[in-house]
């Protein structure tokens, strides 16, 4: 708000000063409410409207184009009479403001860089000579002015200070050709920054052009064009540094050449008509008017058709990105690679896509298809692309940092070695995946904007393509990688399935040869009903108790018991109450050593669980579940060790009434002659290599016998009268030679 009410100072001063040189009416102080609005709208416009390097950049040049515009402004109030020394003061001042603001801005007109720093152009020389020519113009009409004395005429026509005006002017514009090239050179690397210099350099010059004409052809006075000139200047320098799009700044231009090639010669020429023929200036208006429309309608469409001309490469990136929107991401790319071979020379040198990782190379051939190779990439190449405006590092800047950065050398060499101008950096989202390299051999300058924005373009759209590429990549990697894992754990299935088979198999054999002890002699009404009875609490899961009498094997039947279940796959795992390493509760509750969890699948058997701690009586009761049977070897019935406190509650009613009473070998006297027979079977062929059998006598004498030790006692007898047996049948000599006392034969000897 400050710097604004300086120049409404400044602006009020030299209205007051022309008005009053003039002898213009008050009315004539109106002229500052244009001027006045139009500041503000200046002022308004160059107001900062963000935050970070660009905007702290961009101030200063926005200070510059106030200072232009004041300077303008100023200048305007010298035209009303410039034969006045006052106004003539007033324009020589504002044209040096806006001359010395001009140059200051077109010193500091930035592109965007990167990995380059920042040339510095100098505009402190150009300054002063512009403005010291400028100084000395108003120093010349205010002291004629301010002190009445008469102006020093030269030649005795015009005054000195004119004179003077009039060369800084044609200077001035000299100086921002010389200033806007300078730049131009120095900061050709910079995006953007050849557009926007070259933009004002051609405006410039059209105004240098412009005005010696009028000057020439005596369309008004030299001494005022040259110095409006170099302030219309000075305001168009400034707006061209501090302007975002220098693309814009570059249609502007050509639209302006084209207007100023084919109106400008109609409108100068009309006006030199009126100054010779001034009878006829209706016709040469008339004429010079439409001559200038006809130009001017001329211009628009040369300046669309100017700007519609593209080279080779804005042709192959349009191509490109269109073939890019393709939906198939691969496909995407080969097309917009192939039609980026229009760019290579003669077919030896290719566009080419490399990805990050795995670090690899695609190519397309003449056919349009893709090849993959694999590439070492140096560690550089994605940073330094990546730092770069547009994330587009081309050739010739990388070569000019090279100098200062060391790691970027590493990233030249591999351009330089295949001869690429540019690498755009392609990304899904924020992550670098890889990069599209261009062919340099067919560029004959530096990259533009316009091409850079294109590449940038063309680069998004192939990034989005590579990235859904290596997602379906990965996906059908991640899918054999499944597969194979789903191969391999069905072939370990079906190992583990082979093992559990041999094992169950291995197990149910067992099981049938454990049972066979039990089904080998069971013709007695007694053997037929507990076995019946072991088989329906088999098929049913139930838990069952087993009331085994002395001398009795209780696993056979147990074994029947596992046959009869649906776990009759699983194993058969025994443990014993009187084994000490049971009596703690903790082996009961580990998940890996418990007996529950060892026999699950299978069917548990325990003998003399009473002989158990209560506690791990009680915890086998209630951790007890369908996934294992549970056999139990008990000597006397559930109700009597209960009622002893030898057997936990909680086990008994897991077990409930589901209990089976082995019958005693005394009441099986049907059974006795097949276990007689198969146990000296079996030990014939253990011993002898061949089967005994046992003549009747001695059968009816282990008949008498009432077998109070059961099925061991009858064993051990057979197993001793075998061994003493001359021949191949035992007899009731070899019995009575092995010490078999018949209970009756026992009871005559005790009476006699």
């Amino acid at each position: 708000m400050r710097s604004y009410l300086v120049a409404l100072a400044l602006l009020g001063y030299a209205a007051a000063a022309a008005v009053r040189a003039a002898a213009l009416p008050s009315w004539a102080f109106a002229s500052l409410v244009p001027f006045a609005a139009a500041l503000a709208w200046v002022w308004r416009a160059t107001m900062p409207s963000g935050t970070g390097p660009d905007e702290d950049a961009r101030r200063p040049l926005l200070s510059a184009t106030r200072a232009a515009a004041t300077g303008l402004a100023i200048a305007m109030y010298g035209l009303p009479a410039p034969h006045l020394p006052g106004p003539r003061a007033a324009l020589a001042l504002g044209a040096g403001i806006a001359v010395c603001a001009g140059l200051f801005a077109i010193a500091r007109a930035r592109g965007k860089t990167g990995i380059l720093t920042v040339s510095s152009v100098s505009s402190a020389q150009p300054i002063a000579l512009a403005g010291l020519g400028f100084a000395a113009a108003f120093v010349l009409a205010s002291r004629s002015a301010v002190f009445g004395e008469p102006p020093i005429l030269v030649g005795g026509l015009r005054p000195l200070d004119a004179y003077v005006a009039s060369a800084s002017g044609l200077g001035s514009l000299a100086l921002f050709v010389a200033l806007a090239t300078l730049a131009r050179r120095a900061r050709r690397h910079e995006l953007g920054a050849p557009e926007r210099l070259g933009s004002f350099a051609w405006l410039a010059g059209t105004i240098v052009v412009a005005s010696t004409a009028v000057g020439a052809l005596g369309l008004a006075a030299i001494e005022v064009v040259l110095p409006v000139a170099a302030s219309l200047t000075g305001v168009l320098a400034c707006t061209v540094a501090a302007a975002r799009d220098p693309e814009a700044l570059g249609r502007l231009s050509v639209r302006v050449l084209s207007v100023a090639a084919l109106a400008g010669p109609a409108a100068l020429g009309a006006g030199a008509l009126l100054r010779a023929l001034p009878w006829a200036a209706v016709e040469i208006t008339v004429l010079g008017g439409a001559l200038a429309a006809v130009g001017g309608a001329l211009a628009t469409r040369v300046a669309r058709r100017v700007s519609s001309v593209t080279d080779p490469w804005a042709t192959a990136l349009e191509a490109a990105r269109v073939s890019s929107m393709r939906p198939d991401p691969d496909e995407a790319i080969e097309v917009a690679l192939f039609e980026l071979r229009s760019l290579s020379e003669g077919g030896r040198l290719s566009p080419f896509l490399v990805r990050l990782a795995p670090p690899s190379v695609v190519t397309v051939d003449r056919a349009g298809y893709a090849q993959t190779t694999a590439a070492i990439l140096p560690a550089s190449l994605a940073t330094a692309t990546s730092e770069e405006p547009e994330q587009v590092l081309r050739f010739d800047v990388a070569e000019a940092a090279a100098v200062r950065r060391a790691d970027v050398r590493s990233a030249l060499a591999w351009m330089a070695e295949r001869e690429l101008g540019a690498l755009a950096l392609l990304r899904d989202g924020e992550l670098p995946i890889g990069l599209l390299c261009l062919p340099a051999p067919l560029r004959t300058g530096p990259f533009t904007a316009i091409e850079v924005r294109a590449l940038r373009e063309l680069a998004d759209r192939l990034g989005a393509a590579l990235a859904a590429s290596t997602r379906i990549a990965r996906a059908l990697e991640r899918e054999d990688e499944l597969r194979r894992a789903a191969a391999d754990l069905e072939t370990e299935v079906a190992s583990l399935r082979a093992k559990i088979d041999r094992h169950r198999d291995r197990s149910e054999a067992l099981a049938r040869t454990l049972a066979e002890r039990a089904r080998v002699a069971a013709y007695s009404p007694a053997s037929r009903a507990s076995a019946e009875a072991i088989a329906r609490f088999g098929k049913k899961g139930h838990p069952l108790a087993l009331i085994v009498p002395p001398g009795v094997d209780a696993l056979p039947h147990a074994a029947q018991y596992h046959l009869a279940t649906e776990r009759h796959g699983g194993g058969i795992h025994v443990f014993r109450g009187t084994d000490s390493e049971l009596t703690a509760i903790e082996r009961w509750r580990s998940e890996e050593e418990s007996p529950l969890a060892v026999a699950r699948g299978g069917t548990l058997v325990v003998f003399d669980p009473q002989r158990l701690p209560l506690a791990v009586q009680s915890y086998i009761g209630v951790a007890l579940d369908d996934r294992l049977g549970l056999v139990v070897v008990i000597p006397r019935t559930v109700d009597v060790l209960v009622a002893s406190g030898e057997l936990d509650e909680r086990l008994a009613d897991a077990l409930g009434d589901r209990a089976v009473a082995i019958p005693m070998l005394a009441s099986r006297g049907e059974d006795l002659r097949a276990l007689a027979i198969h146990h000296l079977v079996e030990v014939g062929m253990a011993y002898r290599g061949k089967p005994l059998g046992i003549d009747p006598a001695a059968l009816a004498l282990l008949v008498e016998h009432p077998w109070p030790g059961n099925d061991i006692e009858l064993e051990s007898v057979l197993v001793r009268a075998a061994l003493d047996a001359d021949g191949d049948v035992v007899t009731k000599a070899d019995l009575l030679r092995a010490g078999f006392i018949a209970r009756s034969a026992r009871q005559r000897l005790l009476a006699g």
